[in-house]
């Protein structure tokens, strides 16, 4: 019904134009033309993260530069931007597109005819092929010949000796339009032949991998029993996959080259189908997990931190479990503690190009410190109590220019430990730097919390790791 059309350029990231939605609509799609990308033989899949954190993963159509995507009914489900990304696959290559926002906003329609909820089409799609695999196996099962109902094969000099029809013959004689050295077996009215008879029996291929042999019976049967096996096993109790095996096969899903580096993913759905896991799933936007788990065993602990990527600086973080959100009760600075895992664990965060500068000069106030320090200048400013890591080494530009010209170097830092409690006040003195220029500071290894008096004038106060403001 409605057809947007898009660039996405998969060079550079570019600005991106908006994409502006109805809540609950069914009949909007977009196209989008691809840029950059030699799209002969790629398939592609839509991968969307709503407000809420519930995902959509769904198949594509791809028609030479573009791909059509659905926005079904669940992706447009919640009022707010919707992350998006397009993952395009050739053989074992991927690439993914920058990431692209989608803004869904209110429908006048009843609120409660729009149930948000996870959509994992791909999942959808991949069980449909499981059940069509059973159908063919149950049709191989039913075609595979059975060597025993023929035997060995029997010889005849004449057709009058081929009697039994169950039989396979190997003529020997001299007939009109029989030919001797072929085999022959009873087809419906007629002997029918087989060509020539090989005594030293056909040359199966055992292995199942070369196209100009005849598969070997007995492997083909040994893996029809494995594949019903697996599909057992997958299946489990009840309907189709519990969810914390469906997040755990998603995610073999969203990284399928199929080599060695998906052991792992196998091995904890595995585990995650025997019972008592749970499954941990990173939705990670400019940013890395340290803990690679896909699951946790019911009571253990989870601990991980999560790294931004380069120049880029971690803007939110959303944890939940059991679908509660514990994001106040187990994040800080980047680290997640999980004492107790007791239910299915989301991890939310997102990476943000920019500067790592604790100082936000908007939540700064005005005055001296607790001791009647002042900073040079007539004006100072204070921050709230910024949170550090002890022993570790910060950069800042705490020396300024003065409205006057004049250089302001004598600058503090007010130290707390863990508590909060204020344990000493060190001047800071850059000995006439300019502002630009980036001094380092070390923290010492009871120092928990900072704040720092600086004077107002200063245009881009600085305090953080990188030394980039």
């Amino acid at each position: 019904m409605v057809n947007k059309k898009i660039q996405l350029d998969f060079t550079e990231e570019g600005l991106r134009e908006k994409i502006e939605v109805v809540q609950g609509d069914t009949g909007r799609v977009l196209i989008c033309n691809i840029i950059g990308v030699d799209m002969t033989n790629v398939s592609a899949r839509f991968y969307a993260v709503k407000k809420s954190g519930k995902e959509i993963y769904n198949n594509c159509t791809v028609s030479q530069n573009t791909v059509t995507i659905e926005l079904t009914e669940q992706t447009l489900a919640e009022v707010g931007i919707v992350k998006c990304q397009l993952d395009l696959r050739k053989g074992n290559q991927k690439v993914q597109s920058f990431i692209f926002d989608i803004d869904v906003t209110a429908s006048l329609m009843a609120q409660s005819e729009y149930l948000s909820s996870d959509e994992y089409k791909v999942v959808d799609d991949l069980a449909d092929k499981v059940e069509k695999n059973e159908n063919k196996i149950a049709e191989l099962d039913d075609k595979k010949a059975n060597k025993d109902d023929y035997g060995s094969p029997l010889q005849a000099k004449t057709v009058a000796e081929m009697t039994d029809k169950k039989k396979v013959y190997v003529y020997v004689g001299t007939e009109t339009g029989y030919i001797n050295g072929n085999w022959y077996t009873w087809k419906e009215t007629a002997w029918v032949s087989g060509g020539v008879y090989n005594s030293a029996a056909i040359q199966t291929d055992k292995t199942l991998t070369q196209s100009d042999k005849a598969a070997d019976s007995a492997i083909v049967g040994q893996q029809i029993g494995e594949l019903k096996e697996s599909i057992s096993d997958l299946q489990g109790p009840g309907s189709g996959l519990n969810n914390a095996a469906k997040n755990i096969l998603l995610n073999i899903l969203k990284n399928a080259i199929y080599t060695t580096d998906q052991v792992n993913n196998i091995n904890e759905l595995g585990k995650t189908l025997a019972g008592d896991v749970y499954s941990i799933t990173n939705n990670l936007t400019h940013c890395t997990s340290s803990n690679t788990e896909l699951s946790v065993a019911k009571g253990n602990s989870y601990t991980t931190t999560i790294i931004a990527d380069s120049k880029y600086v971690i803007n939110s973080c959303r944890v939940t479990m059991k679908g509660i959100d514990i994001t106040d009760s187990v994040y800080s600075n980047g680290k997640i503690t999980i004492n107790s895992v007791t239910g299915n664990v989301v991890i939310t965060v997102v990476a943000e190009k920019g500067t790592d500068n604790l100082i936000k000069k908007s939540q700064c106030t005005s005055g001296n410190l607790g001791n009647g320090a002042s900073a040079d200048g007539s004006t100072a400013f204070i921050t709230p109590f910024i949170e550090v890591e002890p022993s570790t080494v910060y950069k800042h530009n705490i020396t300024t220019t003065l409205s006057d010209g004049s250089k302001a170097y004598n600058q503090y830092f007010e130290l707390y430990d863990a508590n909060k409690t204020l344990l000493n006040t060190t001047q800071i003195n850059t000995g006439g730097a300019a502002y630009e220029s980036i001094t380092e500071y070390t923290n010492n290894a009871s120092t928990h919390y900072i704040r720092i008096l600086f004077n107002a004038d200063h245009k881009n106060p600085y305090f953080g790791k990188s030394g980039e403001f």
